[in-house]
């Protein structure tokens, strides 16, 4: 009798939750690291490594935001990616970097604001005036030449920058329409 009662309650509990609405904020979806759990690495060592320069950019409230960039002889465009939620260049870069520099371009990653190297509390229109920001510095320097890459969150800055500057090209990877349809997707 003791045990029917208690599966009667959980069952009922799980129906009864199931059913309440919920709201979903951009503190479910941007998890950014506690301070001091990513490591950087020191880059500049062998091969590929040789040819990279770290970059700082000011962020609107004074965060500044750190990242990499690739150049390769003879390269006549930039690829500016945008990394996804969870995305820090120290561990994902060797993986990352063979395949975007194999097409023979320039490659600059940055970390999002609160994640990794970069400081800064994340929020949607932080990140959006962040990555603008890292847009003008890179088109800085290589005016008309930069394509924006992003993946998942990254692709969400990557379409905002190719709507609010004129980019060479914009590639959106494993993206979602909107949040709301990515949100819809993740929650039954």
């Amino acid at each position: 009798m003791r045990t029917s009662l208690l599966a009667a309650c959980l069952v009922s509990s799980v129906v009864f939750s199931g059913c309440a609405p919920m709201r979903v904020t951009e503190r479910q979806i941007i998890r950014p690291d506690a301070p001091g759990t990513v490591a950087a690495k020191r880059f500049g060592g062998d091969g590929t490594h040789k040819r990279i320069t770290e970059l700082s950019v000011a962020g609107q409230d004074g965060a500044l935001l750190k990242g990499i960039l690739l150049e390769q002889p003879n390269a006549d465009r930039t690829v500016l990616y945008f990394g996804g939620n969870m995305f820090h260049i120290d561990p994902h870069l060797d993986a990352l970097l063979p395949v975007l520099a194999a097409c023979g371009t320039n490659v600059a990653v940055f970390d999002h604001r609160g994640y990794g190297r970069s400081s800064g509390t994340p929020t949607v229109a932080n990140m959006q005036a962040d990555a603008l920001a890292v847009f003008d510095a890179l088109n800085g320097r290589y005016p008309g030449r930069v394509i924006v890459h992003g993946q998942s969150l990254g692709s969400f800055m990557a379409a905002h920058v190719a709507q609010s500057r004129p980019v060479l090209a914009t590639v959106l990877e494993t993206t979602a329409t909107n949040a709301t349809d990515m949100v819809e997707a993740q929650v039954p």
